[in-house]
């Protein structure tokens, strides 16, 4: 309907040989419309994730604007990222915009960190629990906290022979 609003904020975490396949579609069909899209992770290993999201401005959206934006760090050097953006357009006076930051851990940071005494697995942990910790700073209450939570203790766990990250703990 007229002046309608929809987003959708997403945290991923890929680990190990995680398959990510994610698709969002956002269709304007009234005027004043709004859609926004935030998408934020960290693929390690050989994790790969797909992010298909569409902006479809439908006849009769007039005045409707759509953005799409997302940050992917690549921490695993057999990682791989695919972004598809797609923005359809079949009316007038809209707007609609997408945009990705995606890059690899810079040999700068890895140094610096090892430099302070952390391996490339605990600084790959150490981006990770970042996006996880973002991801807990956005819910919405304790029940969503808890499931987050889970989902993290889960996937930051380290190799019993190794340190983990001090800044982990």
């Amino acid at each position: 309907g007229e002046a309608a609003r929809a987003g959708a904020d997403v945290r991923y975490l890929g680990r190990s040989q995680a398959d990510m396949d994610l698709n969002y579609i956002f269709e304007h069909r009234g005027p004043a419309t709004m859609s926004d899209l935030q998408a934020n992770g960290v693929l390690a290993g050989e994790s790969v994730k797909t992010l298909k999201a569409t902006i479809d401005f439908i006849r009769g959206c007039k005045g409707a604007s759509g953005h799409e934006q997302e940050t992917a760090l690549i921490a695993g050097e057999h990682a791989h990222n695919r972004s598809c953006p797609v923005i359809l357009c079949g009316e007038d006076d809209v707007a609609g915009d997408h945009g990705a930051s995606i890059g690899h851990i810079d040999a700068d940071q890895m140094f610096y960190l090892a430099s302070r005494g952390l391996s490339p697995d605990a600084a790959e942990a150490l981006f990770s629990r970042s996006v996880l910790e973002s991801a807990l700073a956005a819910c919405p209450d304790d029940e969503w906290r808890r499931a987050v939570e889970r989902i993290a203790d889960g996937a930051l766990e380290t190799k019993e022979d190794e340190d983990p990250c001090p800044a982990c703990r």
